[in-house]
């Protein structure tokens, strides 16, 4: 039994997980029960509906839960948990039908009735006094347990006339037992009609106790129709009975069929947990088949129940056999195991003597022989087995056992038949009768047989060849081995999916020693199985293996990720479950796992992603305000380098005027990065391009190291910023220098590669992939100190740089980042530590189909500057409007500065025609510069307009905005370009 339940443990977990990934399953049936699962009763229902409902083809997943009636009567919070439990597993995974087992999961699956499990089918079975404990609604039916009172105690009366008294004992310790039997036995000893007989309801005496009472009492019959509570130890049935038998010696009867195992009892009308468990199998296959539950009567034990009485019990007690109702089964009945083969060659020979002594002396012997035949069949129709005789044209003449179970013919039948019949394939019987032939006897040979509906039987059959009233006769005895074979076949199944499953599997003691590891786990990590068990788990230190050990036996199982080593040293990560389990008498822990490691390393690239996107917005926001504290400072210096005279004062403006610049390039580095920045993409051939920049692009190289162009495509052209392209090259070209100056080798070299790059399909590429399409691919590489591997997802991030302080901002590859991305771009590293360095970018290619696209190239129009205007100047920040007003105060006739939008629109309207020009930011509170843009041109009014920006809006990047636009900060010669 303990390697039954370590077995349907493991198979539990394996279908759990095998059905998330693998497995689909027409329909899923849920078994709860009401106690834990050491409780026999239960696991003898199940198991029976478990082996019907199961097997390959039939498309039925069970589940199963044991919710542990005593736990869940008396601790609320446990309760609530079991509630949460069923809500999370159940609550998108409703299944088709739903068995219990017990008063206590009938009530727990009923409180769930309306929240969870609204019109799901319910059967019940193991339910005490069901009318009293629920009201069932037209969704549920099953077998609630109703015994036959009169019948047992009037059995009892008639088997043994000199029982004066029958005691029926109990607890209402148990709640579910109190108003069974308060109520119902009580009423059934009110209304008690047998004379010179007592009958009695003992209730709540420990066992001592009922000893103490009854001992001696030879003319008492008890019944035991509950557990007791004894001394805070509980006895179930089985166990009392014993006991009592044991100290008592005193007749006992009963209703439960386990207590018939016990060898204590000598009998009662029980009906057997196997039974149950096949009419509720019934029952869900009926409901899953698509029949009204309307139509599935509910039953009582006492319909279904037979008469079962212990043979060895009987004769202790001296009960006439003969007075046994009717079609009674008697356990433990003599061995039916005969060696007719010795005894009737004994019989014969002794026959021959007996003729040729005399008939006196026959006539002596034909009567012992007459005994020996009566004795013979007494034993031949309480056998187990079946027994056949035949003659040798195989005609039946006798048979013996429960022949109208077995087969499905009546025993009338059966004698009217040639035993050929009965073959599943009638050459069996051919070779069966040369072999009996040949040898006289045959013994423990399989042999398939068939049933009246036309399905297998398997048995094993011994036969012996014998002559009688000198006829030919055939012994035969059948012993039906089908379920034996049956499970045997299952369990093979089921070891062949353990083994194979593509589910890690392994088995280990609490020091960590493999007992167990299935061949998808040892052929994953390249083990054999001589190397791997019996060894202590490899992958865990002592510390880790503690923690694991502590929630083992805290929680009853762990899960987590564990980092594992195969045989060939590699490292792999595996998502495990570990539960806590016993096996041959001892605690071993069952691990459960699954290889993640690839979706590990996704996971990790796509959080390094979400961290760029998120970096991206925070030097967005922070350029955003650093430009509007430029422009200020910009537009200040120019007006104040225009009223100085002095040569030494000047140089001062301009090294001012040089910082900001610096700074301003700083910031659009933060915004290349973040693509915010407001660029101006225009169509360039890249390939002439650098044949036109590579000189330049020399200056930045040392004379120790090569630059190298190699073009293969002269016409490559993209639509992009040259300002961005050129930066881009410029920061690419000063990286390679300076990882060349960090290595001391001959032929130091930077190469730039200019190709088309076709793809028909879209390529993956690591976290992303790259969309089928054409593109300008640019290489960039060189031979110097290459990129630690450790790194190489960093080197994108703004700040992050490996020169030395003051060497670099860390901005270089971030804003390459940005450029590339915003022109829906991708960029690919390729390096190794030591050796060399590899950058492959990917942009769009533009191809040139129509004079619609060549005049994108000329579409820069430049506004001239109406110097006797006047210019409305509008920022939400006052200090920057007042500044750029201050710096076209000398240029126009007259500058009006706001710094509410809203007031600006009402002048604007009031002076439309006055006004010459309007410069305004984009991003403000109360009305953004291109909404003015709109309402300016719905009232009619046809200005200049130019907008000021500190980053890209989303209008600006989706080439919504109508009007130019300049970039903070800028020169009064970067806005006269645009006016």
């Amino acid at each position: 039994m303990i390697m039954k339940r370590i077995f349907f443990f493991i198979l539990t977990y394996l279908i759990l997980i095998i059905s998330i990934a693998y497995a689909s399953y027409d329909h899923v049936v849920l078994i709860v029960h009401s106690h834990d699962e050491e409780y026999e009763m239960s696991h003898h229902i199940y198991d029976t509906i478990e082996k019907t409902l199961t097997g390959p083809g039939k498309g039925i997943r069970i589940v199963t839960e044991f919710i542990d009636s005593t736990r869940i009567n008396n601790d609320f919070h446990y309760f609530d948990t079991m509630n949460r439990s069923f809500f999370v597993k159940y609550s998108m995974n409703i299944p088709d039908v739903i068995v219990t087992i017990g008063n206590d999961a009938l009530s727990f699956v009923y409180s769930l009735r309306d929240s969870l499990f609204y019109n799901v089918p319910i059967v019940f079975v193991n339910v005490i006094n069901l009318k009293d404990r629920i009201v069932l609604d037209n969704l549920t039916t099953g077998i609630y347990e109703k015994y036959d009172y009169p019948g047992l105690v009037k059995e009892i009366i008639n088997l043994q006339p000199n029982i004066k008294k029958i005691v029926f004992l109990g607890d209402s310790y148990f709640e579910l037992l109190r108003d069974f039997l308060e109520a119902e036995i009580t009423e059934f000893i009110k209304g008690n009609k047998f004379e010179n007989v007592d009958i009695e309801l003992l209730d709540g005496l420990s066992l001592d106790g009922i000893v103490e009472r009854f001992k001696g009492k030879k003319d008492t019959a008890l019944i035991v129709m509950s557990a007791l509570n004894n001394h805070s130890e509980i006895r179930f049935v089985e166990g009392i009975n014993k006991f009592l038998f044991n100290n008592l010696k005193i007749p006992l009867y009963t209703f439960y069929n386990e207590a018939m195992e016990t060898g204590s009892v000598i009998g009662g009308k029980v009906l057997s947990c196997s039974e149950k468990g096949r009419i509720v199998a019934k029952y869900v296959l009926e409901l899953l088949e698509g029949k009204s539950i309307k139509k599935l009567p509910l039953v009582s034990t006492d319909k279904l129940s037979r008469w079962v009485f212990d043979y060895n019990l009987l004769k202790n007690f001296n009960i006439d056999l003969k007075k046994l109702p009717k079609d009674s089964l008697v356990l433990n009945a003599p061995d039916d195991k005969i060696h007719l083969d010795k005894n009737l060659v004994y019989f014969i020979i002794l026959v021959l003597i007996i003729l040729a002594a005399g008939f006196s002396i026959y006539n002596y012997f034909q009567k012992k022989h007459k005994k020996i035949l009566m004795l013979y069949k007494m034993v031949l129709e309480h056998t187990y087995d079946i027994i056949i005789i035949t003659n040798f044209e195989g005609d039946i003449i006798d048979v013996f056992g429960n022949v109208e179970n077995t087969f499905g013919f009546t025993e009338d039948e059966i004698k009217k038949m040639n035993v050929s019949e009965l073959y599943f394939d009638k050459a069996e019987r051919n070779k069966f009768m040369v072999n009996i032939k040949e040898s006289g006897k045959l013994s423990n040979l399989i042999t398939v047989f068939k049933k009246k509906d036309g399905k297998k039987l398997i048995f094993e059959s011994s036969a012996i060849y014998f002559r009688m009233d000198n006829e030919d006769r055939i012994f035969t005895i059948l012993r039906d081995i089908t379920d034996k074979l049956e499970n045997e076949e299952e369990l093979k199944f089921y070891g062949y999916l353990i083994e194979n499953s593509p589910v890690f599997i392994s088995v280990m003691d609490t020091d960590g020693k493999i007992i167990y590891a299935n061949n998808y786990f040892l052929s994953f990590t390249g083990y054999e199985k001589n190397e791997y068990l019996d060894k202590k788990c490899i992958f865990f230190n002592k510390e880790f293996f503690d923690e694991i050990k502590q929630k083992l036996e805290e929680n009853g199982f762990w899960s987590g990720e564990i980092e594992n080593v195969k045989m060939d040293g590699s490292i792999y990560t595996e998502s495990a479950i570990i539960s806590k389990t016993n096996y041959k008498g001892k605690d071993v822990y069952v691990k459960f796992g699954i290889d993640i490691t690839e979706h590990k390393k996704i996971k990790d690239k796509m959080i390094a992603q979400q961290k760029f996107e998120t970096l991206g917005q925070l030097a967005g926001g922070i350029a955003h305000d650093f430009n509007n504290i430029l422009t200020v400072i910009s537009s200040y210096l120019q007006v104040y380098k225009m009223k100085v005279t002095n040569e030494s004062d000047k140089k001062i403006f301009n090294k001012m005027i040089e910082t900001v610049d610096k700074a301003s390039v700083l910031i659009s580095q933060l915004l290349a990065f973040s693509r915010q920045d407001s660029h101006q993409p225009v169509l360039i051939n890249v390939s002439k391009y650098l044949v036109d920049s590579v000189d330049i692009y020399r200056r930045l190289v040392r004379e120790d190291i090569e630059l190298i162009l190699e073009r293969k495509t002269k016409e490559v052209i993209v639509k992009v910023d040259p300002v961005h392209l050129d930066q881009m090259f410029m920061n690419m070209i000063n990286n390679s220098v300076y990882a060349l100056e960090q290595v001391e080798r001959d032929n130091k070299y930077i190469k730039i590669t200019i190709d088309k790059k076709v793809f028909h399909e879209d390529k993956p590429y690591g976290i992303f992939t790259i969309n089928k399409g054409k593109y300008a691919e640019i290489i960039i590489e060189d031979n110097g100190t290459g990129i630690d591997e450790s790194i190489v997802d960093k080197i994108f991030e703004p700040f992050f740089t490996t020169k030395p302080r003051g060497k670099g901002t860390g901005l270089g590859l971030a804003s390459i980042y940005g450029f590339i991305k915003r022109n829906n771009g991708y960029i690919l590293v390729d390096t190794k530590k030591g050796e060399y360095t590899k950058f492959t970018i990917y942009l769009p290619l533009f191809e040139m189909k129509s004079k619609e696209n060549q005049d994108l190239i000329n579409a820069n129009e430049k506004i001239k500057l109406l110097k006797d205007k006047h210019v409305v100047v509008i920022d939400d920040n006052k200090d920057l409007a007042h500044s750029v007003g201050t710096m076209l105060s000398g240029l126009c006739r007259k500058v009006t500065v706001f710094d509410n939008p809203l007031k600006a629109k009402d002048f604007i309207l009031a002076n439309k025609d006055d006004i010459g020009l309007v410069i305004s930011d984009i991003m403000m509170p109360e009305m953004s510069g291109i909404e003015l843009v709109d309402i300016l041109k719905k009232e009619g009014v046809s200005l200049p307009i130019v907008l000021m920006t500190g980053y890209a809006t989303e209008e600006f990047k989706e080439g919504k905005v109508s009007v130019p636009v300049i970039s903070k900060p800028f020169s009064l010669n970067n806005l006269l370009e645009y006016l």
